[in-house]
């Protein structure tokens, strides 16, 4: 029997449907069975990647704050605009975007995305809807936000797209958002594992950073004004 071109069509349509229908069931039962490989990881594991998801808060925070005291130091003076120091600043930047987005970017092959840490889908609801009210946002301003950091890691740290204009976002946001993950961590964890040689309190260790990039950023600078006094002054003397 020959069927029209119209019941041929519908035949490769059902069959596109079903193909879509049974790649979708595969993906879902791979998630299901990733996140029961994640629920069933032996202690040890299960240790290793808290810790080292507290340490990249850790290690976030540091750069942000580092970035935020060079920026104010250049604003006010008290360190100059050199190459060296503009290259320190915009490293700081890009490590702290980078690092944010493995903690808070794509869930797929980011191991320490919070999703994989906090535990069910039920815990990953409670902890993004208490996560949003403790650092005062809705969930569109932080949509908006986590697609500027993703913009600015896709586009111009792990690819160097054709944008003309690289934007950095303001960091309130990961500077909240990554406290908080740290100090949940700590708070629903420890009972895991020995943490205590990590940082405890991550505002605290947050204000002693921006203290040390303070100093040290002033520091450098009049290190280096006292370099350029002693070569002029040698250069005089015919050294």
């Amino acid at each position: 029997m020959v069927r029209g071109a119209g019941a041929i069509g519908a035949i490769h349509l059902v069959g596109r449907k079903n193909y879509q229908r049974r790649r979708n069931d595969a993906q879902l039962a791979k998630t299901d069975k990733g996140r029961e490989t994640m629920s069933s990881e032996a202690p040890s594991v299960r240790h290793k990647r808290l810790r080292r998801a507290v340490i990249m808060c850790t290690r976030l925070l540091e750069n942000i704050a580092y970035h935020r005291t060079l920026i104010a130091a250049f604003k006010s003076g008290a360190t100059k605009m050199s190459r060296p120091m503009c290259s320190a600043s915009d490293n700081y930047m890009d490590t702290a975007v980078t690092t944010w987005c493995k903690l808070f970017g794509v869930v797929s092959n980011n191991r320490h995305h919070w999703r994989k840490i906090v535990g069910d889908a039920a815990a990953q609801a409670s902890f993004e809807q208490d996560m949003l009210a403790a650092i005062g946002c809705d969930a569109d301003q932080w949509a908006k936000f986590r697609d500027a950091m993703l913009a600015k890691r896709d586009k111009f740290l792990a690819h160097q797209d054709d944008e003309n204009t690289e934007n950095n976002p303001v960091l309130d946001l990961a500077v909240k958002s990554t406290a908080y993950l740290h100090r949940y961590v700590l708070a629903h964890f420890g009972n895991l594992g020995n943490f205590a040689d990590l940082q405890q309190d991550p505002d605290a260790w947050y204000a002693h950073c921006t203290g040390e990039g303070e100093a040290e950023f002033t520091l450098t600078s009049k290190k280096a004004d006292g370099e350029l006094r002693r070569y002029s002054i040698e250069a005089k003397r015919g050294r």
